[in-house]
């Protein structure tokens, strides 16, 4: 049975679903150019957020940057283990604390060039005014109340 006559453009006029698909394709991109350091784009994301803003609690991460608490919870786990991040070891849950350690400093200053090279290339593909328009709907977006 064919359900497309009940429900014309799901697939290609959902914001939900064509926004998840363009997230994945940008997160495989930029995935791509951090091979080399074997981080995925979400866990140097967390890095630039703590860089910019240290001593930041599990859940500023997941409020700032609109990530799952889980996802958050995984990516520090990997980043402290890997000591990448420090914690205060004094909060627990979404009270503790995190910054960058030395090395995570290090690290991050390195990965300026494939952090660019990844925004270079999506800004390549779609255009000066796609990369415009892109940011813009991203921000009307944000607004959005829910």
């Amino acid at each position: 049975m064919n359900n497309t006559a009940q429900f014309p453009g799901l697939l290609n006029e959902c914001l939900v679903t064509q926004s998840r698909n363009a997230a994945r394709r940008l997160t495989r991109l930029y995935n791509r150019q951090l091979t080399s350091v074997d981080l995925k784009s979400q866990q140097v994301s967390l890095l630039y957020f703590l860089y910019q803003r240290p001593l930041s609690s599990t859940a500023d991460l997941t409020d700032c940057l609109a990530i799952e608490r889980s996802a958050v919870a995984r990516n520090l786990a990997v980043l402290e283990t890997r000591e990448l991040i420090q914690s205060d070891k004094k909060g627990r849950g979404l009270l503790r604390r995190y910054q960058l350690s030395p090395g995570g400093e290090v690290l991050l200053t390195s990965l300026s060039g494939a952090w660019h090279d990844a925004q270079r290339d999506v800004r390549d593909q779609v255009g000066e005014e796609g990369w415009v328009t892109i940011h813009k709907a991203f921000k009307l977006l944000s607004t959005l109340n829910i």
